[in-house]
């Protein structure tokens, strides 16, 4: 026999690694048991799970570079006319913005508990908010009201008038209520509804399983449906390209009809994942959340995630530039008549351009 209470050690030992193990199972609910090469790992996602958690990004991202690609070059072409130096400086005003915002949201779905006392997840509540702000903010950029450039042109020629020329042969003055119209819904776009979506969604993909591999398959599908998504946006302008690009006389519905449509198809694969995917319960989560100025240091502190960020930055300033300048290199460097005959319109020039772009992005991603 063994010594007295040898039996009741080993068994609370037992207890403790079964009750430790459970813990942990619970911390990734969407997760399960599986085998690879022979051997049972903890882990394994469904198809299921993993299309449900990444394909939003394909409406997400084709909305994003619709908006990168056309919308500037919109506003100051066709029929809002804006003025670009005030459309110039709420870029510079949201970029400043941008730079606060973004490590607060992420302290605030870091800290995150409950919501009206109930338990929905650190990610899922601002995922939901966002379903609805992404698809709201995206289509109310896309519609400026005409009023807006309209009033400016009269203003215009009233001025004209009122100095001894013809009301006809008054020039074209940009407007200001269209540059602001730019300026507020860039902002909520860029800073709000942006940051909601993408803050969450990133940190929930990550905890969805401990397993690197798993964890590596479902970026790897969110890189996918990103890919989709960024043609997508770069080449469904071409829907609206007689009446939105250059042609402020004939108006411009289709972008709006656009960023709706994707805008909704987002609303509802975004809402499906939120009620679809699980999170880890928040009784769990022992430790606070770090404040804005601490994690910043922690990161910056962290080497291996400081040359990280920099290659992050690199990759996203040569990921996003080309196509940033792409509408404008084809229509005014490339010239309307050359993009004609070369494959019969400038949007054709573009869209022909982004695919280009992603046969060199992907494989180096």
């Amino acid at each position: 026999g063994g010594m007295p209470g040898e039996h009741n050690d080993s068994s609370d030992e037992s207890s403790k690694l079964a009750d430790s193990a459970a813990a942990f199972k619970e911390n990734y609910p969407m997760a399960y048991s599986s085998k690879r090469k022979g051997k049972t790992y903890f882990g394994a996602l469904s198809f299921r799970t993993k299309m449900t958690a990444t394909f939003p990004v394909l409406a997400y991202g084709a909305l994003r570079y619709f908006k990168t690609g056309y919308m500037k070059k919109f506003y100051t072409d066709d029929y809002p006319r804006a003025s670009l130096s005030i459309l110039s400086t709420f870029l510079i005003i949201s970029t400043l913005l941008d730079l606060a915002w973004d490590p607060t949201l992420a302290a605030l779905t870091d800290g995150t508990r409950t919501v009206c006392g109930r338990d929905y997840g650190r990610r899922k509540p601002f995922l939901f908010v966002a379903s609805f702000i992404v698809c709201l903010f995206y289509c109310l950029a896309f519609a400026p009201p005409v009023s807006l450039s309209a009033n400016a042109q009269r203003d215009s020629e009233i001025w004209y008038i009122e100095n001894g020329n013809s009301g006809e042969k008054a020039p074209i003055f940009n407007s200001i209520a269209a540059a602001v119209w730019f300026g507020i819904f860039h902002i909520l776009v860029k800073v709000v509804a942006d940051a909601t979506q993408d803050i969450p969604h990133g940190a929930l993909l990550v905890e969805l399983t401990p397993d690197g591999k798993e964890r590596t398959n479902v970026w790897s599908w969110m890189e996918f449906w990103g890919c989709i998504g960024i043609l997508s946006g770069m080449s469904l302008p071409l829907l609206g390209e007689s009446n939105c690009a250059s042609s402020a006389e004939t108006g411009c519905y289709e972008y709006l009809f656009i960023a709706l449509g994707l805008g909704l198809l987002f609303m509802v694969s975004n809402l499906h994942l939120c009620w679809h995917v699980k999170e880890r319960p928040t009784k769990n989560l022992v430790d606070e959340a770090e404040g804005f100025v601490p994690s910043i240091v922690g990161c910056l502190s962290n080497y291996p995630f400081f040359i990280l960020l920099l290659s992050d930055v690199v990759e996203g300033f040569g990921a996003n530039l080309p196509l940033l300048v792409l509408p404008y290199v084809v229509d005014w460097i490339v010239g309307k008549e050359a993009a004609e005959d070369f494959v019969g319109s400038v949007g054709m020039l573009t869209a022909l351009g982004a695919g280009v772009h992603m046969l060199v992005r992907v494989p180096m991603n």
